[in-house]
């Protein structure tokens, strides 16, 4: 994974933290992590349950990007079009990475 920073400039998030059950930075893989239990609420048509864990998952997305300078967030790929989630005005989450 990517980024983009308030800068301009693009560079690759590494691993911060000590953990063993997963590659990348750990906020990333907690809004993972929140990924998988709102789908757990979707299954089961529990619409509240879901829109609880999204609040939660945006609130802590936006306040990791913004802690550390990160507008956009972008996918190992050489497309800059290609981003995963965008907090720069009008930018949107992209649900195909995200």
């Amino acid at each position: 994974m990517r980024a983009e920073l308030t800068d301009g400039r693009v560079v690759s998030l590494i691993k911060d933290c000590a953990c063993i059950t997963h590659e990348g930075p750990c906020w990333l893989h907690t809004d993972q992590l929140h990924r998988m239990e709102q789908r757990r609420h979707l299954d089961a048509g529990n619409w509240r349950g879901w829109l609880a864990v999204e609040g939660l998952r945006l609130r802590e997305k936006i306040w990791a990007m913004q802690s550390r300078g990160i507008v956009r967030l972008l996918a190992d790929s050489d497309d800059e079009r290609d981003a995963v989630f965008d907090l720069m005005p009008g930018g949107m989450e992209m649900s195909k990475r995200g």
